[in-house]
This record gives structure tokens, C-alpha cells and sequence, in this order.
């Protein structure tokens, strides 16, 4: 299904029992469901005091109506039974949609490493003279060339080669990928250079199954025939993590992974694993994960892959940050940050949906709502780890009636200069919804200032997620 996307569509709904949706006014803050056009597709939440159902919804403007479709989750696990008294419906992004892309991008990601021998040859340009553009191969990928004037073969490489580039500038089949030298992958596959920099470009049915090292110390895994996964030397591969469906408050399922340990002197190499983290970490699947203390009430938890030379590797969880690292059980001499997952209030992780390094949460999270914050610089602590980049919506409103008042974030090293938006004081224009991406401190904070005060102006933001480099890999 292809869902349609708008940000803070919201509204009352006093419809009961598992009938269609009748909507009855947008909240505060909020657009109408009346912003969508007629049949346009979207995943909504209903929500009844505290029960949910997240479903396929397809909108009706003539009867202002939501058709509740196939259900996605919810408390019963089946449409809620409304009472009538009044429950809320917003347009959201569900984990399974995000799961679905995910996929998507895998599956291309896995064709990448397949067909390397076919991904930079397009059948139209054979013996052309290349300039810097886009251009869409065969099997419908694309590849942007930065270097004007490259010929190529006028023959295609037999299967298993790729094509490189000679000390002498001229483009040839070889049995090594360098495409940094002269390519990138566009992002409209969901994948960058680094996914395939000095990859070994094997085709799987071409060699026998095993496990092949490539020249930029990648490992390529081919079992029956089929790339199963590969390992980037200089990064982190696997270990997605996710909500563990029996506890999702507490459990988290850790993926099979490989990396290097943070003073990057070890391979480490795990296997998929569940870790309870309302326990004191104990050693295998299904068992305590946290280093020392309790899960934190409010801000969250760095995960940890821990090595120990003769027992293998284990999974842990910890206050510290990265720089600081775990404290490590008896006997394990290493770790490697995995990740982080932020707490909700009550010592419970939030449904996050991971996608490599970015990292998506289920719900809005208020960050602040205040009035008249004045001109000076304002530092915020994020529920995000430290040092990444923090995806924010700005839903602030001007009711000045005559003043354009302007919105700057950025670090906290110094007076934010990033115009992140402008409201203008006109009565259809007083609010304004705007994404922001804002970077981190040490201390998981940012900084924002405004250009005017007043007491008709109000500051408010919201976090929906964040993106996390010191994970490195794209492999998840």
C-alpha cells in the first residue's frame, strides 16, 4: 500500500463501537484529517484512554470519514470497541512500515554485493565518453560519476569482474571495486559508497561457498550460492536492536553482528541474543543485561557488545557513554557500542525502529512548550545519545499580530546562527510546523534562541528520532 505522509494530523473522534471513524474537530496545535485529499491511504492511531489500535485508514471527504483497514497492533489486538465518549485519531508512521522499508533496502543493499558485476555496466553507454552525471544501469540502479571524460570498455567484463579504473586513468574489468575513485551511489537506493568501498566484486554463483577477505579488509560470507552478509572492516554490521515482543518494556532483542571493539584492536562477532535489563547482567541468551544499577527512570541506556577471550561475546547495558564505556564483567577484556535506547518516565524503553544508524521513535515526544522564552540562548537535554543528530518539529505560534519572529538552533558551543524557521504575524500564518536537525553535545543537549520576546509567542518542539554515527556501519 502506498501511504500518504502529513505531519500533526490530528482530531477527536465520538464514533463507537468498531464502525468507521467519524472525525469531530483537529485538536490544539493540530491539522484536520480534511488537509488529506479524497481516498489518500495513511496508517492512523486511535487512541481511548489507554488503549490503541494502529491501523490502515483510507480518508473520505465527503462523509469525513476514516476507514479502519487491516490493523497493525493494538491493546486487544483487534479494532477497539469505542465507547463513544470520545477518543483521538492522528496520522502516523508505523513500525511496520518502517519494517517493511527496511527490507526493501536490504534486499538492495544484498543486491549490491551479488551483482557488482553488473551494477557500473549500463548497456546504453558501452565505449561512451562519460561527463559527471547521473546515470541509471540496467537493473535499475544508479550511479553518479564525478570525474568528466571517462571511457568505457567497449566490451562488458566477464562475470565475477568489476570495473575499476587504471593508475593511468583509463576504466577497465577487474577483479576489485575501488568506486570511491570515481563513484557514488545515489541515495535514492538507500545505500552510499561506503556500503561497497573496496569490496571484493565476487558474483555468489560464480564461487564456492565460504568466507572471502577483500582487499580493504571486508569479509564476504557465501553460503549455497547466496551472499549472506558481509562484515566492513572499519565499521559496525548487525546488531540492529529491537523491543522484544513478550517485554517490550524491559527486553530488547540484539541481532547478530560484527565489528570492532571500541579501541579498535579486536574483532568482535555476536550472535543474535535477548537481554533483560530490569536484571543484573548475567551471561547468555535471555538473561540480565545491566552492568551495574537499574534501567534509568528518564533518559535511556548505551548498549554494548563485550568480548571475552575464551567465552565469546555478550551483550550489555549501561549509564556510561561510549568514551567511558561499560563496566565489564569478570573475565571480558573488551566492548563495542551498539547503540542506545531512551527510557519513558517510568524506567521503560520506547518503541524505537532502527534502520542502520537512524533510528525512528514510535511517538512524538514533547521536548517543551513554553511561553515567551525571551532572546537569550536555551539549552535542552534530548532523549537521544550523546553526540548524534537529533531530528526535531518545531509547532511554535506567533500571536504577536505584527512581528516576524525567527527560530535558531544549533550546538551548545556557542549562539545558535541556524535559522531553523520564521513566523509571520498574519492570522493564517501564526503557526508553523518545521523539521529541524540539530547536533548534540556530550551531555545530549542543543541550543535554540529567538529573535523576539514577547508573551504571544510560545516555543514548542518535539523529537521523533535521531541519527547515530558513532555506530559507523550501514549494515543493520
Amino acid at each position: 500500500m502506498a501511504y500518504v505522509h502529513y505531519d500533526r494530523i490530528s482530531e477527536t473522534t465520538t464514533t463507537s463501537g468498531t464502525a468507521d471513524l467519524v472525525v469531530s474537530g483537529a485538536l490544539p496545535g493540530a491539522r484536520p484529517f480534511s488537509t488529506l485529499t479524497d481516498g489518500d491511504q495513511f496508517v492512523y492511531c486511535l487512541e481511548e484512554g489507554t488503549s490503541y489500535e494502529i491501523a490502515d485508514g483510507t480518508w473520505n471527504s465527503a462523509t469525513s470519514k476514516i476507514t479502519r483497514g487491516t490493523l497493525h497492533s493494538g491493546t486487544t489486538g483487534a479494532k477497539l470497541n469505542l465507547s463513544g465518549s470520545g477518543a483521538t485519531v492522528m496520522l502516523i508512521v508505523s513500525s511496520k512500515w518502517i519494517q517493511e522499508l527496511e527490507a526493501t533496502i536490504a534486499a538492495n543493499q544484498l543486491n549490491l554485493i551479488e551483482e557488482a558485476g553488473s551494477v557500473v555496466r549500463p548497456v546504453s553507454d558501452q565505449g561512451a565518453s562519460l561527463g559527471s552525471a547521473s546515470y541509471q544501469f540496467a537493473d535499475g540502479h544508479f550511479a553518479d560519476i564525478h570525474i568528466a571524460g571517462m571511457a568505457w570498455p567497449t566490451t562488458p567484463g566477464s562475470n565475477g569482474q568489476a570495473l575499476i579504473r587504471s593508475s593511468s586513468g583509463q576504466l577497465g574489468w577487474g577483479s576489485f571495486l575501488k568506486l570511491t575513485d570515481f563513484i557514488t551511489l545515489s541515495d535514492r537506493i538507500g545505500a552510499t559508497e561506503s556500503d561497497i568501498d573496496d569490496l571484493q566484486a565476487i558474483h555468489a554463483a560464480a564461487i564456492a561457498d565460504g568466507t572471502y577477505t577483500t582487499a580493504g579488509g571486508d569479509e564476504i560470507t557465501v553460503a549455497d550460492g547466496v551472499v549472506t552478509a558481509f562484515a566492513k572492516g572499519t565499521g559496525s554490521h548487525g546488531f540492529k536492536i529491537s523491543n522484544n515482543t513478550t517485554d517490550a518494556d524491559h527486553d530488547l532483542d540484539i541481532a547478530a553482528g560484527a565489528c570492532l571493539s571500541w579501541d579498535r584492536t579486536t574483532w568482535i562477532a555476536g550472535a543474535a541474543m535477548t537481554k533483560r535489563f530490569d536484571a543484573s547482567w548475567t551471561a547468555g541468551n535471555g538473561n540480565g543485561g545491566m552492568d551495574t544499577g537499574s534501567i534509568p527512570t528518564s533518559s535511556g541506556l548505551y548498549l554494548y557488545a563485550i568480548y571475552h577471550p575464551s567465552n565469546g561475546v555478550d551483550y550489555i547495558g549501561s549509564i556510561s557513554p561510549p568514551t567511558t564505556g561499560p563496566s565489564l564483567p569478570s573475565g571480558y577484556t573488551k566492548h563495542a557500542y551498539i547503540g542506545w535506547r531512551p527510557t519513558n518516565g517510568t524506567a521503560d524503553f520506547y518503541r524505537i525502529t532502527q534502520l542502520g544508524i537512524d533510528h525512528h521513535i514510535e511517538v512524538y515526544l514533547q521536548l517543551f512548550d513554553t511561553q515567551n522564552p525571551g532572546t537569550g540562548n536555551i539549552d535542552v537535554t534530548l532523549p537521544v545519545p550523546a553526540n548524534s543528530i537529533a531530528r526535531l518539529m518545531w509547532l511554535p505560534f506567533n500571536g504577536t499580530g505584527s512581528t516576524t519572529v525567527s527560530f535558531y538552533s544549533g550546538s551548545t558551543s556557542g549562539t545558535p546562527s541556524k535559522l531553523a524557521l520564521q513566523i509571520n504575524p498574519s492570522l493564517e500564518d501564526e503557526r508553523e510546523t518545521v523539521r529541524d536537525e540539530v547536533p548534540v553535545d556530550a551531555s545530549r543537549q542543543f541550543r535554540y534562541r529567538l529573535s523576539y520576546s514577547n508573551s504571544s509567542v510560545y516555543a514548542r518542539a518535539f523529537v521523533d528520532g535521531w541519527r547515530d554515527h558513532a555506530l559507523q556501519g550501514l549494515g543493520n
